[in-house]
């Protein structure tokens, strides 16, 4: 395919465009729309006439093509504004002359003629309006082609090209779909990878970036997704962690489900989060559910809270299960060092062990090999050890003055010096 205008105005946007310097630049027939609006700086390259000359090669002709940059500067002061405008233009010169656009064009013959600033064409804006040209050799007589959907006006179309890389892209259409190496686009933007080593999609923050550098909005314009500059990502909510979940309208701040019926299955996660408003009260629902076979450990956290007319709320924070064989089931397993509490149960009304199974003990507690410890180890609220089974199955019971005992109980009387049993009525009767 041979080289056309349109790769040449190409070449001509994506250089203003990589420059950074501008925060729009859009091909245009003619600067639009009233002073005042849309991005600044901002650069509109304005194709123009051309004509063909004759070369010693019959076959090949020379075009000449003239075309039009206007830049514009919007700002309070005119002199701040039409000096910045100024700037700009000679960077565009410097990026525009002797330049071969892309490779297709002949260096000598690329040339910004003339052009004219003027500080104050509205209120607030300053412009100035380049007038070049750039010439190569065809083959034939090829007229400029925007390849751009029907319906589609000029400003609507910015020629990108693979390498172009835009400050703030200005691209507005409500219908338009882009497919990027898809053809039909799935959806508005549809970026298909051509390349499995390359990304299909990088999105560069800039230095010293504090808004997001990605967004995704609701129809309402609120923030669904966050990512931030330092890749936190936040749902719901602007990250202030690696990943920060916000609870949605239901209280619901994190839903997993996995469904899988293969009998084989050796591992699923299916869980809930869900937090209520303050003052409620939190489910922590089938948070981790994990199926194994053979020799495996087990660590299962299951949790159930349900509620309806004649049915208690039924809640299991810990819950171990397997089916027979010579299986050992830990609900809870904890292992700290020296002196540390492994486990504990804080109860702040009542602890229950209740058996389900008439013919098992509804608590069993298993000693070491040559314990000394007590087994079981009954303390007051100092910590003090008061009673306790020791590890060869005996009783210890409180040591108690008989003015202390409490009625219907059996302990050691300090004031007898024996085992003793207080029946109801508050009589001491020894034991032996």
């Amino acid at each position: 395919m041979s080289y056309s205008d349109r790769d040449a105005y190409d070449a001509i946007v994506s250089a203003l465009a990589s420059s950074r310097a501008f925060r729009a630049v859009r091909l245009d027939d003619a600067p639009r729309g009233a002073a005042g609006v849309g991005p600044s700086p901002m650069a509109v390259v304005s194709p123009g006439g051309w004509e063909d000359s004759p070369t010693d090669d019959p076959d090949t002709t020379l075009r000449r093509v003239s075309y039009r940059v206007t830049i514009s500067v919007r700002g309070d002061d005119a002199r701040s504004r039409f000096r910045e405008a100024d700037r700009l233009a000679g960077l565009a010169m410097d990026l525009l002359d002797g330049a071969d656009l892309g490779g297709g064009c002949v260096p000598s013959l690329s040339k910004v003629e003339k052009g004219e600033c003027r500080p104050s064409v509205a209120d607030g804006e300053a412009t100035c309006e380049l007038r070049g040209t750039f010439s190569y050799l065809s083959p034939s007589s090829l007229g400029f082609v925007a390849d751009r959907p029907p319906g589609l006006r000029p400003e609507d179309l910015a020629l990108v090209g693979e390498t172009n890389r835009f400050t703030e892209p200005q691209v507005m259409l409500a219908s338009l779909q882009v497919g990027i190496d898809s053809d039909p686009a799935a959806g508005q933007l549809h970026v298909s990878s051509a390349d499995p080593a390359r990304p299909a999609l990088v999105v560069d923050g800039a230095a010293g970036q504090t808004a997001g550098v990605l967004l995704v909005r609701a129809g309402d314009g609120s923030v669904r997704l966050t990512v931030s500059p330092a890749g936190e990502l936040g749902i719901g909510t602007a990250p202030s962690s690696p990943l920060h979940v916000a609870a949605n309208a239901h209280g619901l701040a994190l839903d997993i489900a996995q469904a899988n019926a293969d009998p084989a299955m050796v591992s699923r996660i299916a869980g809930r989060f869900v937090t209520s408003g303050p003052g409620g009260a939190g489910v922590f629902n089938y948070a981790t559910f994990h199926v194994a076979s053979g020799a495996k450990n087990n660590r299962c956290i299951f949790a159930q809270a349900t509620s309806g007319a004649g049915s208690p709320d039924v809640n299991i924070g810990l819950y171990a299960l397997a089916d027979g064989g010579s299986v050992q089931n830990s609900a809870v397993f904890a292992q700290g060092g020296t002196d540390a509490v492994d486990f504990a149960i804080l109860a702040i009304n009542r602890t229950a062990l209740r058996s389900q199974n008439a013919g098992i003990p509804a608590l069993e507690v298993r000693g070491v090999s040559g314990m000394t410890a007590p087994l079981v180890a009954i303390q007051d609220p100092a910590g003090a050890t008061i009673a306790g089974i020791l590890g060869d199955g005996g009783l210890r019971p409180a040591s108690l003055p008989d003015a202390s005992a409490s009625n219907h109980s059996i302990y050691f009387s300090s004031t007898l010096g024996k085992l003793a049993y207080k029946d109801a009525a508050g009589t001491v009767h020894p034991l032996y």
